[in-house]
């Protein structure tokens, strides 16, 4: 069946949040998954680890920091809703310098990594 919604009974606007995770290969399809988070318009990414395949980042300027993660969503937290990334670290992102992220964070506003751990409400 299909569902409709009325819009006029909608009190306060639609959040969209898109969940991404076990991604930082490289890849075409994390291409097409980057490609699909623009389109789909989302006021809020949430990485949830694993972002840089397979074994982290040393630096914020580190080349798979770039290859693997600003290349494709960069242009995704510059479109439609600028959304956040929020992000989360894996276990993978942890044989390389977690710390590394503090910095990435700092140097990109739509980065949103305070700490190695942290609760967001």
């Amino acid at each position: 069946p299909k569902v409709s919604f009325r819009k006029d009974l909608i009190a306060e606007p639609v959040q969209k949040l898109c969940f991404i995770g076990d991604m930082g290969d490289g890849s075409e399809t994390q291409g097409k998954v980057a490609l699909a988070l623009k389109q789909e318009k989302c006021h809020h990414v949430f990485v949830v680890g694993d972002v840089i395949y397979s074994n982290g980042v040393e630096t914020a300027d580190a080349p798979l920091f770039q290859e693997r993660f600003l290349k494709f969503y960069e242009p995704v937290a510059q479109s439609g809703h600028k959304p956040q990334f929020s992000v989360v670290l894996g276990n993978h992102d942890y044989q390389g310098n977690e710390a590394a992220w503090l910095d990435i964070s700092k140097k990109h506003p739509w980065i949103f990594f305070p700490h190695y751990y942290y609760l967001q409400k």
